[in-house]
């Protein structure tokens, strides 16, 4: 192996942080935006994880089983699989497209209080005769059919992959599965500051950078985890004036499927 294959730097013992990961020490990069702009990504939201089920097979239905079985009142609109995801915001159009395709869009999501209908006890009969009761985590809830409370994120997060990672407007409003992540911000941000934040988190937020803070695999392959960004620095929407922002969000509506980050970099710098 020569020294084009991989990357050496030395750091005293004393420095090393045993509880962090260190490839931080050899990956990590500067924006080059001046600090005055930015924040801690811990300031603005946070990282969770998506729903867990025990049985995705069981809990996700069609929308036209749901409506069949009468039981469509008892349903949250979900994002089953980051798959699903194109571009960079999810849409009612976009839930719509994966109806008419036959994919599963809702989630039986009951509580304590639900009203047990007759049709809905009979979906859930028939769930304990596939045995979903038994899965691991439906055996550790009580009731077993009562999924993890959630509200839907402000965007979608892929948080695994050897492409790019990328953050989506969750303009439907949607819940969502543990195939990715959600962002919860700490406060309503309004919608254009959040689409401004989103354009500089999918231009600057790429594999070279997020490297340096995220578990990293053979092949390429990347992994984040829910507190890996939260010391990250990321552009302060609250600093930027009204235009500025409607700038920016406006680029991010024009957002296309392979974003030319090199390009988007540079004029997200040019407006801020």
């Amino acid at each position: 192996m020569t020294k084009k294959n991989y990357i050496t730097k030395v750091v005293k013992v004393e420095e090393l942080d045993f509880q962090k990961n260190w490839s931080s020490y050899l990956y990590r990069k500067k924006i080059g935006i001046e600090d005055k702009r930015m924040i801690k990504f811990s300031e603005i939201g946070r990282l969770k994880r998506g729903i867990a089920t025990g049985n995705n097979e069981f809990f996700t239905l069609t929308k036209e089983e749901a409506k069949k079985r009468k039981i469509l009142n008892h349903t949250e609109t979900i994002l089953r699989t980051s798959k699903h995801l194109k571009g960079f915001s999810f849409s009612s159009s976009r839930i719509k497209e994966l109806e008419e395709d036959g994919v599963p869009t809702e989630l039986l999501y009951i509580d304590e209080n639900t009203e047990i209908t007759p049709e809905l006890e009979d979906y859930l009969e028939e769930g304990k005769e596939k045995g979903v009761q038994n899965s691991y985590l439906c055996k550790n809830r009580n009731p077993w059919y009562e999924v993890e409370r959630r509200t839907p994120p402000s965007a979608f997060v892929t948080y695994m992959g050897r492409g790019e990672p990328r953050f989506i407007l969750n303009e439907a409003k949607s819940l969502y599965l543990n195939n990715c992540h959600g962002l919860y911000l700490n406060e309503d941000i309004g919608k254009e500051r959040l689409k401004s934040l989103l354009l500089f988190l999918n231009s600057f937020f790429d594999r070279e950078y997020i490297r340096g803070y995220t578990k990293n695999y053979s092949g390429g392959l990347f992994k984040i985890e829910p507190s890996d960004l939260e010391d990250t620095k990321i552009l302060d929407v609250f600093s930027l004036s009204r235009n500025k922002i409607k700038k920016l969000a406006k680029r991010f509506d024009s957002l296309e499927s392979n974003v030319q980050r090199d390009k988007m970099k540079k004029e997200i710098k040019g407006i801020i």
